[in-house]
Formats: C-alpha cells, sequence, structure tokens
C-alpha cells in the first residue's frame, strides 16, 4: 500500500514540476494561437512520457534528458519563436529548477532534517521555485502582460510558504506512519497545483476583463467615425445635386461684379459641406477613428487643439496596435486635461523613411505625484493606467523603439520613436 501511494506522490509531484518548467518558459515565449484543449494535451503527454521514463530507469540523468527533449518538443508545438529561443527558454527553465533543488539537498544534508529526504526535499523543492518563478513574472520578466494586482501575489506567497512550514513540521515528526505522511504530502502538492491553477484562471479573468475594456473604446471610436464618414457622405452628396444651382449663383455674382457676396457664399459653402467633429482625416481609418475620438473629447472641453499629421493612407503598422498605442497614450492626456485650467492638446504623428514619430504634449495642473522615481497616476482605477503603458511600451518595444515621458513647465511631454 505504501508503495502505490508513494507511486501517487510521485506522479503528483512531477505533475507540479511540469506544471513549473512550462510556467517559466511562458515567462519568456508566448503561446501560439491554439485551442486551450490542444495546449492541455500536450501538457499531459509531456507530464506522461516524462513520468513513465523517470518510473521506470530511475536515473535523474536520463529523467533530466527526456524532461529536455520533451520540453523542446512541446515549446515548438505551443509557442511563437525561433527554435534557438525556445531552446534558451528550455534549458533556462530547466537550469533553474535543478539550481534550486542542488541547494535544497545541500541543505537537507547539511541539517539533516530527516531520514525521508527525498520525499520532503523534491515538494520543498517545487514550492520554492514555484515561488521563485512568481517573483520573476512580477519583477523581473521582460513581458509586461501580467494583471494580478500585489495584495493576490501576497495571498499566493503566503499560502506556498505555509506549506514549506507545513513539510518542515512533518519533517520533524517522529514514529509517525509512512503512510500518513505520504497522504498529507499529496495533499500539500495538490494545494500547491490548485493555488497555480487559481493564480494563472485570475490573471486569464483580470486581462479578458481588460481587453473587454479595450475593446469597448474601440468601438466607440470606429462608431463615431463611421458617423462621421456617413454624415460626410451625405453633406457631399446633397452638395453634389444642387452643384449646378450653386455655380449659376456664383456666376450670376461676379457677372453683377459682386465678388463680396461670391466670397461670402464660397465660405458658407465650404461650412455646409465641412462635417463637424472631423478633425482629422489621413485616409487611415484606425488613425483617424482614435484621433477624433480624442480631440472630440477635447473640443468639449473647450481645449486648444493643434495637429501635424503626416502619415500614410495605408496601413503602416497593425491597426490594433494603432489603437492601443495611440488610444492609450491620448486617454492620459485627456484625463491630465480635466485637471487643468488651461487646457492645450498638441499631437504630432509622422511617418517617413521608415521612422514612426510621434509627440503628444498637453497642459496638466501642475501636481505631478512620483512613485520610486516614476509618474505615478492619479486615476481611481490605477491598475488599468499601469496596464495601458505597459501595453504601449510593449508596442514600442516590438518595434525596437523609444518611448519618454517628461515634465516641461505645466506640460506633459511624450514621445515616441518606433522603426518600421
Amino acid at each position: 500500500m505504501a508503495d502505490l501511494i508513494e507511486t501517487i506522490f510521485s506522479g503528483v509531484l512531477n505533475i507540479l514540476s511540469v506544471i513549473i518548467t512550462f510556467k517559466t518558459i511562458e515567462i519568456f515565449l508566448d503561446k501560439k494561437d491554439i485551442s486551450k484543449n490542444a495546449v492541455l494535451l500536450v501538457k499531459v503527454m509531456v507530464w506522461l512520457i516524462n513520468f513513465i521514463i523517470y518510473y521506470e530507469f530511475n536515473n535523474i540523468y536520463i529523467t533530466n534528458v527526456s524532461s529536455i527533449v520533451l520540453m523542446i518538443t512541446a515549446s515548438i508545438l505551443i509557442y511563437k519563436g525561433s527554435l534557438f529561443g525556445r531552446v534558451i527558454a528550455v534549458f533556462s527553465s530547466v537550469g533553474l529548477g535543478t539550481a534550486v533543488e542542488e541547494v535544497v539537498w545541500r541543505l537537507f544534508t547539511y541539517y539533516n532534517v530527516a531520514e525521508e529526504m527525498e520525499l520532503f526535499g523534491g515538494l520543498i523543492a517545487a514550492i520554492i521555485l514555484i515561488i521563485i518563478v512568481l517573483l520573476i513574472e512580477r519583477f523581473v520578466s521582460v513581458k509586461k502582460d501580467k494583471y494580478i494586482t500585489n495584495q493576490s501575489y501576497i495571498n499566493i506567497l503566503t499560502v506556498l510558504l505555509g506549506n514549506i512550514i507545513l513539510i518542515y513540521l512533518l519533517a520533524g515528526m517522529e514514529g509517525v506512519d509512512r503512510t500518513k505522511i505520504l497522504l498529507a504530502l499529496i495533499s500539500i502538492c495538490i494545494i500547491d497545483i490548485s493555488t497555480f491553477w487559481i493564480h494563472n484562471k485570475v490573471n486569464e479573468v483580470y486581462r479578458e476583463e481588460i481587453e473587454r475594456q479595450i475593446m469597448t473604446e474601440q468601438i466607440l471610436m470606429y462608431k463615431q467615425q463611421f458617423e462621421i464618414i456617413e454624415q460626410s457622405q451625405k453633406r457631399m452628396e446633397s452638395f453634389s445635386h444642387d452643384i449646378k444651382n450653386h455655380l449659376l449663383l456664383l456666376y450670376n455674382y461676379l457677372d453683377e461684379d459682386k465678388s463680396d457676396l461670391a466670397k461670402k457664399y464660397i465660405n458658407d459653402m465650404q461650412k455646409l459641406s465641412s462635417v463637424p467633429e472631423q478633425y482629422v482625416r489621413t485616409g487611415n481609418s484606425e488613425l483617424d477613428a482614435v484621433l477624433n475620438y480624442s480631440l472630440r473629447k477635447a473640443d468639449e472641453m473647450n481645449c486648444i487643439v493643434e495637429t501635424n499629421i503626416s502619415v500614410p493612407s495605408d496601413e503602416f503598422i497593425q491597426g490594433y496596435e494603432l489603437v492601443m498605442l495611440l488610444g492609450n497614450l491620448l486617454d492620459n492626456s485627456i484625463e491630465a486635461l480635466e485637471k487643468a485650467d488651461n487646457k492645450y492638446l498638441y499631437v504630432g504623428i509622422t511617418v517617413d523613411k521608415g521612422l514612426l514619430l510621434m509627440r503628444i504634449k498637453n497642459s496638466f495642473d501642475g501636481i505631478v505625484e512620483r512613485k520610486e522615481g516614476l509618474l505615478k497616476t492619479r486615476k481611481k482605477e490605477a491598475e488599468l493606467h499601469g496596464i495601458g503603458l505597459r501595453n504601449v511600451d510593449e508596442i514600442v518595444q516590438k518595434y525596437n523603439g523609444e518611448l519618454s515621458i517628461n515634465v516641461n513647465g505645466n506640460y506633459f511631454v511624450t514621445d515616441v520613436l518606433m522603426y518600421l
């Protein structure tokens, strides 16, 4: 019976190890657009094959080699990137796990914690590795797409540290039946797997909520832009229908030497044919949608608006990237303008010789809050603001660009440089 339970414990511990390994790889690589069921199937196959090899050969070196081969194969199936990048991610993950296990074994040997070192040591190493991966994900990872709050991380880490204490107490117990110890360790292992699953699920829910909000705002932008286009088309049709009458009247004015009346009539026709709220018309639908949506907000606040837009009408970066990049930056500007007495907004965007240059300058109330040397938002939903800027930074980094936000007197100046 004890042997069966020990095999079950080894299998559950191996599940936890596979989960941690994939989680570490995901710090470096992005998933492909494949179904969740396909991803789950690959992970289950990696665990099953790896556990069979571990159980049959009971050799750490053979197990490690098989684990590396399986993880590289899985990374090719699941994740994006070059083969070299995938190999580096896998070796980094496996190397980190091996290093943590080595430290734990040496500490156990030095302090002679218990005879059942293999049971306790493997689980403690796995939990410590989870903690390290979570800290890397939160504070070191280049991928800034994590949405869980600091409080949630603290709660997760508290559970994991509590499990280490429980394992330590179990290791110190004498005369306890081995079967009961194994059952307790299996329970702790299942708790850790559940904690990790909840962490990922909460992260996914947060991400979906943020994306839903971004999508809602994009829909509003496009809806307004389509209304502007439709209104423009109707006015142009009306103007074209009466063009003969307009020209006839102008001809009469000029024929009778009434040039002042002709000029006034032309001005009136321009006002009639122009479309209100069509602040920018570049021919690029995404850019026009974002700019007209945001500049309308600024105009409603009686803000002085200046623009200098020189871009091609065709797509120069992906539409959703342009919406996220410019939309988030302009949202921050509008927020600052709401609190400013003298409202001024400048938007300059130029695409030339493979470079995208963007400058957004807006007035604000002069109050600057900083946290750890960085500008701090005064929004109630501070987490959403941070996510917006992280999304902007991700897009800029994708194009090997630079993003700078500076304070110049009572103005915020945001500059973006991207290599197209």
